[in-house]
């Protein structure tokens, strides 16, 4: 079975930033139900299948593979400012020569002057890169932690929303059922139906009656 012209463009979308929601409004799915839907999407086996597929051709084509990635997450993880200058009993600051600094984990050297009539004033700013996001990467990757992360408990609250959903619309459903077995105005909760689902609900705007099961007229 092959994945709608929509789908497709989730699989494209998602590949970007990795944000179901964000690539679901992208694709053209309604920005009110893009949570939901962004959800179900990487539920459909296709789309995980495709996802994969679309992964690895990137990898190949980038020689970027997971362990290359893991490599440089560690350097910065585990990256040391003495790697990159020392400091005297005085509190004097030397920078490394260029050659000497492993510049993957550093992300800015800066040195600023000031002029004054009395003296030259010299700033420097070395910034390495987040040391922390790097070791939750690595932890996240590597399984090190059984830590209930934030995204996960969104990822749950999620799911428990759209079990609810399904439940109510399985509830509807099956008030639908009986009723169409005693009368045959349903509009009501077909439109009930709908609008659980991402619908508008149009088609029915009040409740005429609903039927008991015994439509003889009263004497």
């Amino acid at each position: 079975m092959s994945l709608t012209d929509k789908q497709s463009k989730f699989v494209d979308e998602y590949l970007v930033d990795l944000n179901a929601t964000q690539a679901a409004i992208r694709a053209g799915y309604s920005e009110r139900t893009a949570g939901s839907q962004g959800q179900r999407l990487l539920k459909n086996v296709e789309i995980q299948n495709a996802i994969a597929e679309r992964q690895k051709i990137l990898s190949e084509k980038t020689s970027i593979t997971a362990q290359k990635v893991l490599n440089e997450y560690a350097k910065i993880a585990f990256s040391d400012i003495k790697e990159v200058l020392s400091w005297d009993e005085d509190g004097r600051v030397s920078v490394y020569q260029s050659e000497r600094i492993d510049t993957s984990f550093v992300q800015s050297i800066q040195q600023t002057t000031t002029e004054s009539d009395f003296a030259t004033i010299y700033k420097l700013n070395v910034k390495l890169y987040d040391k922390q996001k790097a070791l939750d990467a690595l932890s996240k990757h590597l399984g090190l932690f059984n830590v209930s992360t934030t995204e996960q408990l969104k990822e749950r609250l999620m799911k428990a929303q759209i079990d609810q959903t399904e439940a109510n619309t399985a509830n509807i459903e099956a008030r639908t059922a009986l009723i169409k077995g005693a009368k045959g105005d349903t509009s009501i909760l077909e439109a009930l139906i709908d609008v659980v689902n991402g619908g508008d609900g149009s088609g029915s705007t009040e409740i005429q009656s609903e039927a008991t099961g015994n439509d003889s007229p009263a004497n």
